[in-house]
């Protein structure tokens, strides 16, 4: 079993659960069972995803493996999550918290979103700028500039418009293709892959 402590959902009961609701999406369509779904708690700010997974590490029972699932903010300089959460953040690791347990969207959600522009065009419709989000590198690019792409993407997409957070990003993670996404974020391919692990 494992229970994933995730930055997100707001302090609105439907967003969380909107967000719940996205991840379980995202992780059917990556092949998990349903009796084998990891549990996620959408807690919030960053600050309060780090104190909730804290307190779950300590007091955690031997069948449940503990996650911890924020946005990178900035490109990590290395693949040590843990050492970039202490230099963003200054968030020591819990004792005994492994690399596993600390898994980072880099830069943020919307980077993942980015992954699959076809899921984008679908969500968005007549006039989305499919040409306005970048194939490559995603994530090397700036957590402005991941908004900015977004942005020319959809202002004159109809009927939607331009790109809420509140309002389009749970929708829209629940639809990617889990193996685009794979394929063009390193780190969400590691989270991925660790989930398979326990």
């Amino acid at each position: 079993m494992v229970t994933i402590y995730v930055e997100g959902g707001g302090d609105e009961a439907s967003l969380k659960s909107q967000c719940r609701r996205a991840f379980s999406e995202l992780f059917k369509n990556a092949g998990f069972a349903r009796g084998k779904m990891p549990s996620v708690k959408p807690m919030g700010g960053r600050p309060a995803a780090f104190e909730a997974f804290r307190t779950a590490h300590k007091e955690s029972a031997n069948d449940t493996f503990i996650m911890l699932l924020v946005d990178s903010e900035e490109i990590p300089a290395a693949r040590q999550p843990w050492n970039h959460l202490k230099s963003r953040d200054d968030w020591e690791t819990p004792s005994g918290a492994t690399d596993d347990q600390a898994q980072l969207m880099v830069v943020c959600m919307e980077t993942w979103m980015m992954s699959d522009p076809a899921a984008f065009a679908a969500y968005f419709g007549k006039d989305f700028k499919k040409a306005k989000l970048p194939e490559v590198d995603l994530e090397k690019r700036a957590k402005l500039d991941v908004y900015r792409d977004i942005e020319a993407a959809t202002t004159t997409a109809k009927p939607k418009g331009k790109y809420g957070k509140a309002r389009d990003s749970f929708k829209l993670l629940g639809q990617i293709d889990p193996e685009k996404l794979k394929r063009s974020c390193w780190w969400a391919d590691r989270f991925l892959a660790a989930l398979k692990k326990y």
